[in-house]
């Protein structure tokens, strides 16, 4: 089947529609990070008990692997429409939270439909958008996840002080219920789903095994990209968690230089979202990952090395710019590699196993490696190298897509 060579005005309501429900994704995601403080004072609980709640809850992003790979069987849209609804209704139930268990449980079941919203969203754009401006759209939509992360940081200060406290930041992502109407109204089952479940059905053929994706002739390019996701997670992860910590207990900054300079890193940074995808849809998904993966390698490294105000300030901006790109890159991969049937399922596998497992391992990973050599700048840095093994497993291993057919790619 060929992709239509021009956006339709459906395919501009379907980035429209799909960035809107990211922007709250992403604001969601954010959230618990601010409100932990005021969370923790509201119930009496030391920061240690925090950490372990907050590491309960990112289980959620591996959990997410049993939700994603259901579009193969039900749907995209049901599946999509189900984790929007479902993610929605625990964040604001989250606001109702009487205790700390009652916070993590809610917050974890968010989580894990929060991740699944995001995997099956890059799903359909990659079945729906022509594949001239694949990789530029499933880029658009991210970035208004990271839009979402901002904004959530911006309303903090006043919805925190007034009378809803942390649980309005909570109330809030009620608003996605409202998008709920409008997407189940508008929203199309993507035409490769409906074809290949109608060849599944004439053909007899049952639904494909729970392994199918790590069975030939599929093997290989799901282990590869388990890889791509695992040594992605980890860097993103780690200057996320330890770059403020770095500047401020390293470095000697204070918290109004530490927010002036990763306000001015993301808002300049976050255009590696836009700039990754465009590039990959002309000069091709392998040189521009070799290239940002490698950008991603260097920045961090400065980042976290550097003793120059001036520097520090350039290089976190660069670093952003660089690793925010790891997510559109490993997301079109992703959904470009595998058949219909199969690509919510390798989607889950991928990044939702090892992949994702990098994000948990992350942190402790980086404390470990602090105590080794000596400071947490040392440890973040050191692990700069796997976007390096990565930028070389792509170039060596991976296909070239660009403006190819998902048939075409995935046989």
């Amino acid at each position: 089947m060929k992709g239509k060579p021009k956006l339709t005005g459906y395919h501009k309501f379907l980035i429209f529609i799909l960035s809107a429900a990211s922007f709250f994704e992403g604001y969601d995601y954010m959230v618990i990070n601010l409100a932990l403080p005021l969370i923790g004072k509201e119930y009496g609980i030391s920061t240690q008990t925090l950490g372990y709640a907050v590491a309960v809850i990112n289980i959620g992003t591996i959990v997410a692997f049993f939700i994603i790979r259901t579009a193969d069987r039900f749907g995209r849209k049901p599946i999509l429409l189900t984790t929007i609804m479902a993610y929605t209704a625990f964040t604001v139930l989250t606001a109702f939270s009487k205790g700390l268990t009652d916070f993590v449980i809610y917050q974890f079941l968010a989580r894990v439909f929060l991740v699944a919203e995001w995997g099956i969203t890059a799903v359909v754009l990659a079945e729906e958008l022509p594949a001239r401006i694949r990789a530029f759209g499933i880029a658009i939509v991210q970035l208004a996840a990271a839009a979402g992360s901002i904004i959530s940081a911006v309303l903090y200060p006043s919805i925190s002080a007034s009378s809803f406290g942390w649980r309005g930041l909570y109330l809030i992502g009620i608003i996605p219920l409202c998008l709920i109407i409008w997407l189940r109204r508008r929203m199309n089952e993507p035409l490769r789903w409906l074809q290949s479940r109608e060849q599944m059905i004439e053909n007899k053929t049952s639904q494909q095994s729970f392994f199918k994706v790590l069975t030939s002739p599929y093997r290989k390019r799901t282990i590869l990209l388990m890889v791509l996701w695992f040594l992605s997670w980890v860097p993103i992860t780690a200057v996320q968690v330890f770059w403020a910590y770095y500047a401020i207990n390293e470095r000697g900054w204070s918290l109004g230089g530490v927010s002036k300079a990763m306000s001015i890193a993301y808002g300049i940074g976050l255009t590696g979202y836009l700039v990754s995808g465009k590039l990959m849809d002309i000069l091709g998904r392998r040189p521009t990952s070799f290239i940002f993966f490698l950008g991603a390698s260097a920045s961090i490294f400065w980042a976290f090395e550097t003793t120059q105000t001036a520097q520090m300030y350039i290089s976190i901006g660069l670093c952003v710019f660089f690793v925010t790109s790891f997510l559109p890159i490993c997301s079109t991969y992703t959904t470009e590699l595998f058949p219909t049937n199969l690509r919510a399922n390798a989607a889950a596998w991928t990044n939702n196993t090892l992949g994702r497992v990098g994000c948990v391992v992350a942190p402790a990973l980086t404390g470990q490696l602090a105590m080794l050599l000596g400071n947490t700048g040392n440890a973040v840095a050191t692990l700069a190298i796997a976007p390096f093994i990565a930028a070389f497993v792509i170039l060596f291993f991976f296909p070239e897509t660009k403006q190819r057919e998902l048939e075409d790619i995935s046989v």
